[in-house]
């Protein structure tokens, strides 16, 4: 049953009015539901880069991986050869580049710098065994020779092949002869621990000439670095630039 809530008439459920008080009167069906508050506001999505990204990222991997064969890559696969040479020709202005001794020459035992004859010609000791080399490939102004006098920028040359070897040790190596006509052992001089090329390095500041009378092993490098040498007015040939 249902009643009006003024009057407390009883009514039929149809009635939009009490029939007694004239009351307006509602039904309803159902009960309101309370709503669920809204939810939060989200923020707005990134968008989606995908295949782009990717392919940025593989393009600096690439790119530092260049660089890095590049500058490391030489010594990983040579074990510094090739970065020393490469050094070598950039200092020297794209000559040939500088001979290296190899690892297995390196194995031979050592010689002493006993004393400095000339400026290419040494004496070497190894226990009690000494041994007169004259360096393969150089031609220095003469000293002591005893048919010649101290010829120009001899002593020169003679004090900075000192300069060189003072107190120091050398791995020997050999061209295609052993010995000369005067009974001195042909040779060419390494100095320990660098590896430095005596031989051409005293070319290659200019204090002797490269000498090709006789073929030899690194011929047209020891030319190529006598022309530099001679071109930059380098120690004997200071004079002749001028």
């Amino acid at each position: 049953m249902i009643y009006c809530p003024h009057c407390g008439a009883e009514l039929q459920g149809s009635e939009k009015f009490c029939p007694e008080c004239g009351a307006p009167f509602f039904t309803t069906t159902s009960e309101t539901q309370p709503q669920a508050p809204p939810p939060p506001p989200q923020p707005p999505a990134r968008p989606q880069r995908g295949c782009l990204d990717e392919v940025m990222r593989l393009m600096w991997f690439f790119v530092l991986l260049a660089l890095f064969l590049f500058f490391w890559g030489p010594c990983i696969f040579c074990g510094g050869a090739t970065c020393a040479g490469l050094s070598a020709m950039a200092a020297d202005g794209g000559l040939p580049e500088v001979p290296r001794i190899s690892a297995a020459e390196m194995e031979a035992p050592t010689w002493s710098v006993s004393r400095v004859i000339d400026g290419d010609t040494v004496v070497l000791k190894k226990d009690d065994e000494e041994l007169t080399v004259r360096l393969i490939g150089v031609d220095t102004p003469e000293t002591v020779h005893p048919q010649k006098p101290v010829e120009e920028y001899g002593r020169e040359a003679s004090q900075f092949t000192k300069n060189l070897l003072k107190g120091e040790s050398v791995w020997i190596t050999y061209g295609t002869e052993k010995k000369d006509k005067y009974g001195r052992t042909l040779g060419y001089l390494w100095r320990c621990p660098d590896g430095l090329f005596v031989n051409l390095e005293i070319v290659r500041q200019g204090y002797g000439h490269a000498y090709t009378r006789y073929p030899f092993n690194y011929m047209e490098t020891f030319r190529a670095y006598e022309k530099r040498a001679r071109e930059a007015g380098k120690g004997l040939w200071e004079e002749v630039r001028e």
